[in-house]
């Protein structure tokens, strides 16, 4: 009780009276993770694909405190109390350490940096990433738990992809051109972007972002997601899994088509050749053929803009793209 006390007052001088519906839930969260550490990373996998939709409070202009960070904190807290009762040393990777030393360069860097906010930001984010990394190679312990993870994950992520599809064609929150200033208040929001950097001729091009900050980040999530899908279909043979991991495939594809996102074009290209080269997508014939009439099928439907700005090869060119002189 003391706690719930504390936490209502604490959201109170937060100017956050509405989160009090979520104090006796969220401590009994806490109690459950503190117990079970796996836990807390079965709600981190769960609720991070929201990305800034997950949002609670926001700490500076672009940082936020989500859900996800939320659920975080929680589990590390439950894993370091874990690791002291036991007496036990972390499980540290080599490929923590090459994750480390990247993000040391990075905070290094941000003496000299242009956008200071926004390059903390991004430490902050490679933080998380490592931190669930970390965690992730120290909690899971059994073959069921790492199963779980990816599906919590995988899954969650297809409900965003289906949200984003749904924004396409609903009413959704609509954003002004952002380029790359993200640092402006209200920027970091979700929704239908009007983009009018590279629009090869276009007015604008409506570019989706999903739950995520920048529709690149939608499309690069759809990208990464891919493997898990296809390695799901290759495993489970039965007629419903094959109807589920079809169907998630096909929200991916049709989320990854709304964001006209060339990085995420070319990120995609190459996962497809990566499952190819490893197995996981064997091609044929008659499969190719099929693929091929599926593009030829689907090619009327892509969102305006898309073939010009995206399937176009003279748009990859820097004297013709606006963002790519902006990013070099």
């Amino acid at each position: 009780m003391a706690a719930a006390g504390t936490a209502m007052a604490s959201l109170l001088a937060l100017g956050q009276p509405w989160l009090y519906l979520a104090v006796i839930p969220g401590i009994t969260a806490a109690l459950a993770i503190l117990r079970s550490p796996v836990l807390g990373l079965y709600l981190i996998a769960a609720t991070l694909p929201l990305d800034v939709a997950g949002n609670l409070l926001s700490v500076t202009g672009t940082f936020n405190i989500s859900i996800a960070w939320v659920f975080t904190l929680l589990t590390i807290g439950s894993w370091l109390v874990n690791l002291l009762a036991y007496r036990q040393l972390p499980v540290w990777p080599g490929e923590v350490s090459v994750l480390v030393l990247y993000l040391l360069t990075g905070i290094i860097s941000l003496s000299s940096a242009a956008e200071f906010d926004r390059g903390v930001e991004e430490a902050v984010r490679i933080s998380q990433t490592i931190l669930f990394f970390l965690m992730a190679v120290n909690l899971i312990k059994t073959r069921a738990q790492l199963k779980t993870t990816i599906a919590l994950l995988t899954g969650a992520s297809v409900c965003t992809f289906a949200y984003a599809i749904l924004q396409k064609y609903l009413p959704a929150n609509i954003i002004q051109e952002r380029a790359l200033d993200l640092l402006r208040p209200g920027a970091v929001t979700y929704g239908v972007e009007l983009g009018k950097v590279d629009t090869q001729g276009f007015e604008h091009v409506e570019r989706v972002t999903g739950t995520t900050v920048h529709s690149g980040v939608l499309a690069l999530d759809c990208a990464y997601l891919l493997p898990f899908m296809i390695a799901y279909l290759q495993k489970e043979r039965s007629a419903l899994a094959q109807l589920a991991g079809w169907s998630a495939v096909v929200l991916t594809f049709g989320a990854f088509s709304t964001t006209l996102s060339r990085s995420g074009f070319l990120t995609l290209g190459f996962t497809l050749i990566m499952l190819v080269m490893v197995g996981l997508l064997k091609l044929s014939p008659v499969r190719l053929i099929a693929i091929a009439a599926t593009l030829a099928i689907a090619l009327p439907f892509v969102p305006e803009g898309y073939i010009e700005r995206v399937l176009t090869p003279w748009s990859y060119v820097r004297s013709n793209s606006g963002s790519l002189n902006g990013r070099l």
